[in-house]
């Protein structure tokens, strides 16, 4: 069985990995990145356009670099801000995205055939604030299918409680491993698990088992 995680089980993955194996969170965040643009090339057949929603967290900064690498590929690909004033390191993805050239849209074109939720991470916990409220009520309406990179907004991981609104009934590409009241949701369409990079020998130190999950694939259907 896949193990499903605590909020502070899996902040102290992502801070040992940085203590005890040198791995960056810029590292973590680019792994994701690429797992999150293969997930969507595969799972999504290479949608024409794709609409992320992104959020001024770590969250925010892997949405960034899918974006960076599906436009590299060839697809047509939006960003949409929640905030300006983004952390440090999606600070980073977002003067490259702009450097490339990448779009801006207030809100989640019509055009758009997948929309990708990177607004909050794990730990987020409260209903969005309006802003993203706003942007999650647009991204429901257009009825094309939604992704949601780790977890969707509007759900907190602890308690299993969502919001209204929410990124309800999308498919969710958790990372790292599943967090807690994830596996069988009602509320989630389908769960996968994708690598970031983390190493198995961290988690054999944690007391965290069976893993390896990624032995031939960079994600895993978990539900």
């Amino acid at each position: 069985m896949i193990p499903a995680v605590s909020v502070a089980t899996m902040r102290a993955i992502d801070q040992r990995a940085k203590d005890e194996f040198g791995l960056l969170p810029i590292q973590l965040m680019e792994n994701a990145g690429r797992t999150i643009t293969e997930f969507i090339i595969k799972h999504f057949r290479a949608p024409a356009m794709v609409s992320f929603l992104i959020g001024k967290g770590n969250n925010g900064g892997d949405g960034l670099v899918a974006a960076r690498h599906l436009h590299s590929r060839g697809l047509d690909v939006e960003i949409v801000l929640a905030d300006e004033n983004v952390h440090d390191l999606t600070a980073q993805q977002l003067y490259t995205v702009r450097e490339i050239g990448i779009s801006e849209a207030e809100f989640p074109s019509e055009d758009a055939d997948l929309v990708v939720d990177c607004l909050l991470g794990y730990g987020a916990n409260g209903a969005p604030d309006e802003r993203i409220a706003d942007m999650i009520i647009v991204a429901n309406a257009l009825g094309v299918p939604k992704l949601a990179v780790d977890i969707p907004t509007g759900f907190e991981v602890e308690t299993g409680h969502w919001s209204t609104p929410c990124f309800a009934n999308a498919t969710v590409l958790t990372l790292g491993l599943p967090k807690n009241n994830m596996i069988s949701n009602t509320r989630i369409h389908e769960l996968f698990v994708g690598d970031i990079g983390i190493p198995t020998e961290l988690y054999e130190r944690m007391g965290i088992e069976n893993v390896p999950l990624f032995a031939n694939t960079a994600y895993l259907r978990i539900t």
